[in-house]
């Protein structure tokens, strides 16, 4: 089989799996705001209310994970800069 295709498979997956866990994480953050928190407000929310939160915390996830994983390369980036730096350019 062509390594290309199976590339394409495993980008597939991984969006797939990625979109599970995410649909998992809005359920396990709906049922514990149903039972926790919805008892102590003044005007509870109702079943379109469960899925406007889930959908908050989906989409506040995702933008919170990108920032990070950005921040992430960014520090790497600089780290092999300073280690370019103080070591001259060679590598260790």
């Amino acid at each position: 089989m062509n390594k290309g295709s199976l590339e394409q498979y495993k980008k597939l997956i991984r969006f797939a799996f990625n979109i599970i866990l995410l649909i998992c994480l809005m359920g396990i953050f709906i049922h514990v705001w149903d039972m926790n928190y919805n008892d102590e407000i003044v005007f509870p929310f109702y079943y379109k209310g469960y899925l406007m939160m889930g959908a908050f915390y989906a989409f506040f996830f995702v933008i919170f994970y990108n920032i990070y994983r950005k921040e992430r390369k960014i520090h790497g980036f600089c780290r092999r800069i300073r280690e370019k730096a103080y070591h001259g350019g060679r590598s260790r």
